[in-house]
């Protein structure tokens, strides 16, 4: 109660908000200075945690992944959400940047981008 009562959860939560909006930025902006840029389309970035990005590329969500991960790049992708084909869920990925620490945000999207174990077929 006194936390309440005297303006500190408000506090925090504005504290948070703030991290959080720009721990989203730094990441928006690494993919926009990236070769993903040409090839990522951002969506629903103003959806808390997370946001979605579509990339243009060939092949299996799956297979996607399990290249990502062997290059040490861990995703989830919208597909996986779903029971059965859903085409327009496939190549939309899952960006949550709520535990990623700020230092890490730059080296990641560069190894994503620098096309970890073949992950990038373009179409």
């Amino acid at each position: 109660a006194y936390f309440l009562d005297r303006g500190y959860f408000e506090k925090h939560i504005n504290r948070m908000r703030n991290f959080y909006h720009a721990q989203r930025d730094r990441l928006l902006d690494a993919i926009a200075e990236s070769p993903l840029a040409d090839r990522a389309v951002i969506s629903e970035e103003d959806a808390g945690l997370h946001f979605l990005m579509r990339l243009d590329i060939e092949g299996s969500d799956a297979e996607f992944l399990r290249r990502c991960a062997r290059a040490g790049v861990r995703l989830s992708c919208l597909s996986q959400y779903y029971e059965g084909d859903h085409p327009e869920a496939q190549h939309v990925y899952v960006i949550n940047y709520s535990s990623i620490p700020p230092e890490n945000i730059a080296p990641a999207i560069a190894r994503l981008s620098s096309n970890p174990a073949g992950a990038l077929n373009y179409k």
